[in-house]
């Protein structure tokens, strides 16, 4: 399991106390550490993490360029 910095872990509990939906603060505030990789592709929006601790979750995106352009379209 990953070891978080102090500054890591103050960033996290900045961005949960300034998000507004309180349902979504409170699911991302019960979330645990995993491992995971990090894919970098080509461009610098071409990133992706897979799962290596044995979750079984695989990749988090399948085209993540593809989904962040299509995200930027909106």
């Amino acid at each position: 399991m990953p070891v978080f910095s102090p500054a890591q872990k103050e960033l996290f509990e900045r961005n949960l106390r300034a998000l507004k939906n309180s349902s979504l603060r409170a699911a991302l505030a019960q979330l645990v550490g995993g491992e995971f990789r990090a894919i970098v592709g080509a461009g610098e929006l071409d990133l992706n993490l897979a799962d290596t601790g044995g979750g079984g979750g695989g990749k988090i995106y399948q085209k993540p360029l593809g989904e962040v352009r299509a995200s930027l379209e909106l």
